[in-house]
C-alpha cells in the first residue's frame, strides 16, 4: 500500500505472568525432523520430487494437475456435505410451523432468486425435495397423466415422447412403490443402481407422493417442472424467425408432426461434429471458414482419433450441452475446454494414461473444444451471428458514450414491459501489501470509479438474453394466482396446472419475440442502422409457436 501505518506497542502495569507467560516457551525442546530434511535437501540438489517425477517434467506436470482435480472433487463434496447438513438444520425451525414463505428478490436482468441460503426452491435436489406445496389437489385424469409422464422422466430421461413417458410410468408404478413402500434410507440408491434413476432424490420425492395420492387418496402437493429446451437459443431463434433454430429447440413442430416427440438440440450438434470429422475439406469450406479447416488438417492423427472417440461416447450428449449452453452466453474457448476436461474425467477415461503425457492430453481436449464450438456453429448459425451481433452494439454504444465524455458509460435498454435495465462493470481496485512473510498480496478495497469496458461488452449478451428469459416468465405468469415456483427457465407448479402454464408460455413467447426487439434494441443504446445493419430476418411464422408440445417439457 503506498501509505503504510507503523504502531508503538508498550505493555502496561506489566506482572509477573506475563514474564512468565515470555519464559515458559523457552524451556521447550525442538528435534529436528532428520528424514525431511533430506527429503528437502535431496529435491534441491536432484530436482526430483516426492512424486517420483522430475520437477518441471512431462510426468510431473500430469502428476501436479490430476492432484489438483483430486482436491477440487475432495473440495466439492466437502462443501456438498456441509451444505445438506446445515440444510437440515434450518428445516428444524421450518418443522415447527404447518406452512413457510420465502422471500424473492431480482436481479438486474430481472431474474427473480429466493433469498434463502439454505433450502432453497432454487437449491440442489436433496434440499428441494424437503419442500413441497402447502396447498394441494386431488388430481384431475389430465393431471394424472402428467405425474406418470414426471415419473417418466425421472427414469428414462425427456427424449421420450409424452405419451410414451406416461405409459411408461404407468407400467411401472406398481413396482416402484412396492420397492420403496419401507421408506427404507437405502432407497436412494436403490432407485439409481437398480432402476436408473437419473437423479434419485427427484424420483424418491415422486414416488412417495405417488404412494399417498393413489394408495392413501391424499392430494398431490409436489411441484412438477417444466423445461425449456435450450432458452437462450429459443429466444435467439424467435428474434431472428429462425426455423431451424427453432425446430430443434422444440418451439416449432417440425416435418413429422407433433407425435415424433421432442427434438435435441445437442443431438444435432453432435451430428454437425461428426460431418466435420468425416466431410472432406472442399466439402467443409461451403460451411465454415478456412481458417477452421485449416486448424483441423494439423490435428495429429491420434488426437483426431480421440476426438472422434469421445464425440460417439455413451454420454457424449452431456458433452454437448456443456459445450452449447455456455456458448449462447458467451462462454471462452478456454472455458468449454476446462467443462469437456472434466466431462472426460468424469467418464473414467485418463487420457494421461492412455496417451503418455499431459501435452497430449491437452491436445484431445483442445481438439474436442475446438471441433464442438463449430459443430454448435454449424447447427445454430443465426443465434451465434446474433451473439456477435450484440457484441458489437455494445461496443459502439460505450464507444459512442466515452467519446461524448459520459463520466461513467452503461448499456441501458427497455423490455416491452417497460422494465428498464442498466448496467456496466467497473474493474475491481486493489492495492499491494508487501509482507515479510507472505510476499506481496493484492486486497480489493472497493468498485473503481471507471467503467470496466472489455467486461462490460462481455457480459452484454448474455445479460440481454437473460433479461428476455425473466420478461417471458413475467409475461406469461401475469395474473397467475396458483402455487408456482420459478428456476430460470424452468417453473414448477401443481400437475393440473401445467396444460394452461404451457399454453401461457408458448403466448408469452409470441409477444416477446414478435415486436422485433434487436431494431429497437439498437435505437434505444443511439446506434443507428448504418453504423451496424440488422440482422436478416427468417420467415418462420411464430404463429405457429402454439402447435408445439415441447417448446417446455
Amino acid at each position: 500500500c503506498n501509505s503504510c501505518r507503523s504502531f508503538d506497542w508498550a505493555v502496561v502495569n506489566n506482572s509477573q505472568g506475563v514474564d512468565d507467560l515470555a519464559n515458559w516457551p523457552v524451556e521447550t525442546l525442538y528435534s529436528l525432523q532428520q528424514e525431511r530434511a533430506h527429503m528437502m535437501t535431496h529435491i534441491a540438489e536432484t530436482g526430483i520430487h516426492p512424486s517420483g517425477f522430475l520437477r518441471g517434467s512431462e510426468e510431473h506436470t500430469a502428476w501436479k494437475h490430476s492432484q489438483r482435480d483430486r482436491y477440487e472433487e475432495a473440495i466439492a463434496a466437502e462443501r456438498r456435505f456441509i451444505r445438506t447438513r446445515a440444510a437440515l438444520l434450518a428445516s428444524k425451525t421450518i418443522r415447527e410451523f404447518e406452512e413457510a414463505w420465502f422471500s424473492w428478490s431480482s436481479d438486474y436482468r430481472g431474474r427473480v432468486y429466493p433469498q434463502q441460503t439454505l433450502l432453497s426452491p432454487q437449491g440442489p435436489s436433496v434440499e428441494k425435495v424437503l419442500l413441497r406445496f402447502s396447498q394441494g389437489e386431488h388430481l384431475s385424469p389430465e393431471g394424472e397423466t402428467e405425474v406418470l409422464a414426471a415419473i417418466g422422466v425421472a427414469f428414462k430421461g425427456n427424449r421420450l415422447s409424452l405419451a410414451d413417458r406416461a405409459a411408461w410410468g404407468k407400467a411401472n408404478l406398481k413396482e416402484l412403490l412396492d420397492a420403496t413402500a419401507g421408506g427404507d434410507p437405502a432407497d436412494v440408491k436403490m432407485l439409481s443402481s437398480q432402476f436408473g434413476a437419473k437423479d434419485p432424490w427427484d424420483a424418491l420425492q415422486l414416488l412417495r407422493a405417488a404412494e399417498r395420492t393413489f394408495r392413501r387418496g391424499q392430494p398431490w402437493d409436489v411441484p412438477l417442472g417444466i423445461d425449456a429446451s435450450q432458452s437462450g437459443t429459443q429466444l435467439l431463434g424467435g428474434l431472428l424467425r429462425d426455423y431451424s433454430t427453432l425446430v430443434a429447440t422444440n418451439v416449432l413442430v417440425g416435418h413429422l408432426g407433433p407425435d415424433k416427440g421432442p427434438e435435441d438440440g445437442y443431438l444435432h450438434v453432435q451430428n454437425a461434429a461428426r460431418f466435420i470429422l468425416d466431410a472432406k475439406p472442399d466439402a467443409l469450406l461451403s460451411v465454415t471458414s478456412a481458417g477452421f479447416v485449416e486448424r483441423l488438417e494439423k490435428l495429429d492423427p491420434v488426437v483426431r482419433c480421440w476426438v472422434a472417440r469421445l464425440m460417439n461416447h455413451a454420454n457424449a450428449r452431456k458433452a454437448m450441452k456443456l459445450t452449447s449452453m455456455p456458448m449462447v452466453y458467451g462462454s471462452t474457448h478456454q472455458g468449454t475446454a476446462h467443462g469437456l476436461d472434466a466431462w472426460i474425467r468424469a467418464q473414467g477415461i485418463d487420457l494421461v494414461a492412455e496417451l503418455g503425457s499431459w501435452q497430449a492430453q491437452q491436445a484431445v481436449v483442445n481438439g474436442l473444444t475446438t471441433v464442438l464450438r463449430e459443430a454448435v456453429r454449424l447447427t445454430f448459425p443465426k443465434a451465434m451471428t446474433a451473439l456477435g451481433w450484440l457484441k458489437r452494439l455494445a461496443q459502439l454504444s460505450l464507444k459512442q458514450q466515452l467519446e461524448a465524455g459520459v463520466a461513467l458509460p452503461e448499456l441501458r435498454w427497455t423490455l416491452s414491459d417497460g422494465t428498464v435495465i442498466a448496467y456496466h462493470e467497473s474493474e475491481l481496485e486493489t492495492k499491494r501489501i508487501h509482507t515479510l512473510q507472505m510476499g506481496t498480496v493484492k486486497v480489493p478495497v472497493g468498485a473503481g470509479l471507471e467503467t470496466d469496458v472489455a467486461k462490460t461488452v462481455a457480459a452484454f449478451a448474455p445479460g440481454f438474453i437473460h433479461s428476455l428469459d425473466g420478461l417471458l416468465l413475467r409475461v406469461a405468469l401475469q395474473g397467475w394466482s396458483k402455487p408456482v415456483i420459478t428456476i430460470h427457465d424452468s417453473i414448477k407448479v401443481l400437475p393440473g396446472d401445467i396444460p394452461a402454464l404451457k399454453g401461457r408460455i408458448r403466448e408469452g413467447f409470441i409477444e416477446v419475440c414478435s415486436r422485433n426487439p434487436l431494431e429497437g434494441l439498437a435505437a434505444q443504446m443511439g446506434v443507428s442502422m448504418e453504423q451496424l445493419p440488422l440482422l436478416e430476418m427468417g420467415k418462420a411464422d411464430l404463429e405457429k409457436v402454439r402447435l408445439s408440445r415441447y417448446m417446455f417439457h
